[in-house]
């Protein structure tokens, strides 16, 4: 026995006298603490060493378990003076009681075995169940929750439940049939279940009560009874009007104390909306219908180009809809009348193949909007990759291209503009040539351009067309009305044998010191060129052309241009003509 009052590793030992092997207990007065040596275990019985109610084994504290799992009922009561509270509902029981607890701190596990998830445990009202939120607090069959009691609330808490590693929720019991300017509960719960008998504006969402709280607010109703909140100030939702939730879809919301505002989380997956895709492309006919109901992206594939189609109506302001045509290019989509098709631009609604437009749902006018199809405010034309070298008589590509670029090697004619893919379709044609390479369309019959022959692409120039179905039209190269062309950005003073300047412009100024003759005017570059010279010399200071083999100017020596004055000539091939 060691000497008292002195530390010692082993101040009192219980041992099967084999040694420290066989040490079963022990007092450590050194270390100040008790020691359990050899993976020993403690117990506990309820009697004289026959009936186990606890032990410490393993490691771990294992409480008393109740010897059966009694077939619980609607209003029955959970015995407590165990540590493992076993119970068996035969279905979905309410009402339950859970005994009070003894001690403070007291635990308890309820485990439900009922091998029928659906067959729940439900309490009842705090003031009936001792349990602390009461009718909110459900156990589902082959589940188990714990409970701690608390003598200063005379109530069980529970803690957090997971099932299958997810933490469940409490959900509502019915699914509120909630109405315009209604309020949907929060409190108690963590998914508000709500059946909304038609789309419904103005709601509320029940303040929270602690920051960070989650709820999710769950719409059974069909897809077009949709829920839309109250201005921020009212419905307690941090954006607002702008949170709606469709039928058949949930949201999630957070709570912060900080803001008196719930948060819905972000609805997208991987930073881009995630609409639900069409299975299968469409093989639509002209007046058929673009399904639009439970599909964010509408896709088609029609065999030929159609028309009179129709969007169907959405079911909620501000939904999306992106249709897609898979078809070839020449299989356009055409939409009816506004009135019809439920499109606001009607026919002039088009869906090329290998394209998409998205739409938005106005619900005030019943309409879908297509959205602009522009970059930076400016129409995005795909261009072609390179400059084709067009010969005479050849054909300027049109398809899958917007912006087609031609670099002929000398001036060409009787060229062919390819036919269109969709009326109201755009191409511009651009000629990066030098400026006497001229591109000249064959005749209309022939080149699908509408005024054939008569329309001449100088190099260095755009020209813009769209197509009607039949032919491309033009736009015309004017301004206000009138021609337009590049001014000199100088007057030069023009001597005798003095040569006008024609190249790159429509208005070329000069100042001669005095009357000037035999002046050339430069040859044009393509027939039908139009320039302006302009003489702003004093009156007496004229300009007087050569002969027309020298000057160019069909009536030669005849045409005079006195000071402060302009005249105005046209090429046709090979001379000037004079207005």
């Amino acid at each position: 026995m060691p000497a008292p009052g002195i530390p010692n590793t082993k101040e009192l030992t219980c041992t099967d006298g084999s040694g420290s092997a066989g040490d079963v207990f022990n007092v450590n007065t050194s270390a100040g603490q008790v020691e359990i040596p050899n993976n020993k275990n403690i117990k506990g019985y309820s009697d004289a060493y026959t009936t186990l109610t606890w032990q410490i084994a393993n490691g771990a504290f294992n409480p008393s378990v109740s010897a059966t799992s009694p077939a619980l009922a609607t209003s029955g009561t959970v015995t407590t003076n165990v540590g493992v509270a076993r119970v068996t509902p035969g279905s979905a029981v309410t009402a339950v009681v859970l005994g009070s607890g003894t001690i403070n701190g007291q635990e308890c596990w309820v485990v439900n075995e009922s091998t029928t998830v659906s067959n729940t445990i439900a309490f009842a009202a705090s003031a009936s169940s001792f349990v602390a939120d009461g009718v909110v607090d459900v156990i589902p069959g082959l589940s188990a929750k714990k409970f701690i009691w608390d003598n200063s609330l005379s109530a069980w808490m529970s803690t957090g439940q997971l099932i299958n590693g997810t933490m469940v929720p409490i959900v509502s019991s019915a699914a509120a049939a909630l109405a315009i300017s209604g309020t949907v509960t929060t409190a108690n719960v963590g998914a508000a279940r709500i059946n909304p008998g038609s789309a419904v504006t103005a709601c509320v969402l029940g303040s929270g009560t602690i920051t960070g709280q989650h709820v999710w607010v769950i719409n059974e109703a069909a897809v077009g009874n949709s829920v839309q909140f109250a201005a921020s100030a009212s419905s307690f939702v941090a954006d607002g009007v702008n949170c709606l939730i469709p039928g058949l879809q949930a949201r999630l919301f957070v709570w912060d104390n900080a803001q008196t505002a719930w948060f819905e989380a972000n609805p997208l997956v991987s930073g881009s909306l995630n609409s639900i895709q069409s299975a299968t492309a469409v093989a639509i006919a002209t007046s058929g219908t673009v399904t639009t109901a439970n599909t964010g992206h509408s896709r088609l594939n029609p065999g030929s180009a159609v028309n009179a189609i129709v969007m169907g109506t959405g079911t909620y302001p501000g939904q999306l809809c992106m249709v897609t045509n898979e078809a070839s290019v020449g299989n356009y989509v055409q939409m009816a009348a506004s009135a019809t098709s439920n499109v606001a631009d009607g026919i002039n609604a088009i869906i090329p193949g290998v394209s998409s437009r998205l739409f938005v749902w106005d619900s005030g006018t019943s309409l879908w909007y297509d959205t602009s199809q522009t970059n930076n405010g400016t129409v995005d034309l795909g261009m072609s990759s390179t400059a084709v070298a067009i010969a005479t008589s050849g054909t300027v590509t049109t398809a899958g291209a917007g912006f087609s670029r031609l670099n002929p090697g000398s001036a060409v004619t009787a060229c062919v503009l390819a036919s269109g893919n969709f009326p109201g379709q755009i191409c511009v044609v651009s000629n990066e040539a030098a400026v006497g390479n001229s591109i000249q369309f064959a005749a209309s019959a022939s080149s699908f351009v509408a005024d054939g022959v008569g329309c001449i692409i100088p190099g260095l120039q755009t020209r813009i067309f769209c197509w009607n179905t039949t032919n491309w039209y033009e736009l015309s190269p004017l301004v206000a009305g009138a021609p337009y062309g590049v001014v000199s950005a100088t007057a030069p003073a023009l001597a005798i044998s003095g040569t006008i300047t024609t190249a790159g412009l429509g208005v070329t100024k000069v100042t001669p010191g005095s009357a000037v003759t035999s002046c050339v005017l430069a040859q044009g570059v393509y027939a039908g060129q139009t320039i302006t010279v302009v003489n702003e010399a004093a009156g007496a200071n004229t300009i007087n052309f050569a002969a027309s083999a020298s000057s160019f100017v069909a009536d030669g020596g005849t045409t005079a241009i006195a000071g402060l004055r302009c005249a105005t000539f046209c090429w046709d091939g090979v001379n000037w003509f004079h207005s």
